[in-house]
């Protein structure tokens, strides 16, 4: 059987529900929202799966969007390593300071495995062009 969740809050909805039982969100509102929308929506998503994959599509689409929720998986996150290798991977992927210094951030973080990932894309990062934030 499958699992659905309120795009909104996460609850588990049955498929036939037009409303969340919990929060009232329309469900159908989710068909308006673009793609980048609901991919910056999946980074809260209680199924880690589908939170990588929503990581891995934003890096990919190198989505400035994306850098606010990003670093706060980068704060926040503190059980699941996958979680935080996927993050930065896509901020490596992401053009502009920012994402630069959420990667320099990335160097400082108290797991030796993460501090090494940002340090060795930091140094396979191109050089950023003028103009570029």
């Amino acid at each position: 059987m499958l699992t659905f969740y309120c795009p909104e809050c996460w609850s588990e909805i049955i498929g036939l529900e037009t409303h969340c039982p919990v929060c009232g969100f329309e469900l159908a509102q989710d068909q308006a929202l673009s793609f980048e929308e609901k991919l910056l929506r999946s980074l809260e998503h209680p199924v880690p799966e589908r939170r990588y994959l929503a990581i891995q599509l934003l890096g990919q689409l190198g989505s400035q969007a994306a850098l606010p929720g990003l670093e706060k998986l980068l704060d926040n996150e503190v059980d699941d390593i996958y979680v935080l290798r996927e993050v930065l991977e896509a901020l490596s992927k992401i053009q502009g300071s920012r994402s630069r210094e959420l990667l320099q951030k990335g160097t400082e973080h108290p797991f030796p495995l993460i501090r090494q990932l940002a340090e060795r894309l930091l140094e396979n990062r191109p050089a950023e062009k003028s103009g570029v934030n």
